[in-house]
């Protein structure tokens, strides 16, 4: 699968797409007829760019490593706001707190679930209600523990 990502027009109006798991550039004729696919060795292709001093050289960024960052990073903030969203709910602050630090690993792992729903296309529409009905689910779970 070939998800688009970030794109550009050259001088003579071929667009130039990326995309993530692609693996690759595809470009496109002015008339929307694919013309060539560029290979990468980084399936995780993310943005393009002419640039350089005549606007000839293309610039991309690779991100494969970047994708697993986000899925760590965004994993701890989503799994904190999700959880203290469901907790909230139910315990005071100081109570919910103290529950999330106890269970600061497992909320992150949880976390990192949601983060990757909303790398995967269509389904990131519903993520955030999925992410809410997983968590509280989870805080019920570890509420218990």
């Amino acid at each position: 699968g070939h998800y688009p990502d970030g794109f550009c027009l050259d001088e003579e109006g071929y667009v130039l797409v990326c995309g993530v798991l692609g693996g690759g550039i595809i470009v496109f004729d002015p008339h929307g007829q694919q013309v060539e696919r560029i290979p990468s060795e980084d399936r995780a292709v993310t943005n393009i760019a002419f640039g350089g001093v005549d606007s000839r050289t293309l610039y991309i960024t690779e991100s494969g490593l970047g994708l697993l960052l986000f899925w760590l990073l965004n994993g701890w903030l989503c799994g904190r706001e999700y959880f203290e969203a469901a907790a909230l709910r139910r315990l005071d602050a100081e109570a919910a707190r103290v529950l999330r630090r106890r269970h600061a690993f497992r909320i992150w792992l949880s976390g990192i679930v949601v983060a990757w729903l909303m790398t995967v296309p269509f389904v990131n529409l519903a993520a955030p209600a999925i992410g809410t009905a997983f968590m509280l689910h989870r805080f019920e779970r570890l509420r218990t523990l």
